[in-house]
């Protein structure tokens, strides 16, 4: 279990370096576009890979994440 725990620690390490790093190159707008279009993609690989319940309330904020991302994508 300590194991996992480390490694989550430095994959969220790893991504915060990389989002920070992101936002010295980029937009801002656009890198916070991709960072929240990430969450619509961690629900579906966990609906479909590990089968976790994909509940109406979830289904919803997903839907209302992805819209926002092609409401903010829009130019």
């Amino acid at each position: 279990h300590y194991g996992f725990l480390l490694l989550s620690a430095a994959t969220t390490a790893a991504s915060w370096v990389c989002y920070y790093r992101a936002l010295q190159q980029g937009e801002v707008a656009t890198v916070n576009l991709i960072d929240k279009g990430s969450l619509v993609v961690a629900v579906l690989l966990a609906w479909l890979l590990l089968g976790e319940p994909l509940t109406p309330r979830v289904a919803v904020g997903c839907g209302l994440v992805a819209a926002g991302v092609v409401v903010a994508s829009r130019k």
